[in-house]
């Protein structure tokens, strides 16, 4: 189901007020996996702590800059996943998506 950026807001800010573990799975230049808390969320950027990590040495930053948003539940299949997990691991996920630049003259 495809969610707005507020409603997608709401959902990152539920789970930081519930201190949902979160897991991010990121694929691009650098691939990346890992588990944490969400310790801020707003309209242009979303931090994720580890953890026993302080946030003082790493903190990661999703920008949320032109993303679109899907809400997926554990029947939907997904193509990322870490080695070692499934879907069936997770209750729900919101997926970040890229819009497309475009260019006109």
């Amino acid at each position: 189901m495809r969610l707005s950026l507020e409603e997608a807001l709401s959902q990152l800010n539920n789970w930081k007020s519930e201190f949902t573990n979160v897991y991010v799975s990121t694929q691009g230049h650098v691939t990346l996996w890992l588990a944490g808390r969400i310790s801020h969320a707003s309209p242009a950027e979303v931090h994720i702590e580890i953890p026993g990590t302080d946030p003082k040495d790493f903190l990661l930053s999703v920008s949320l800059d032109r993303a679109t948003f899907e809400y997926r539940d554990r029947l939907e299949p997904l193509e990322f996943w870490k080695p070692q997990r499934s879907e069936q691991d997770f209750d729900s996920v919101l997926v970040r998506m890229e819009r497309p630049t475009t260019f006109s003259q």
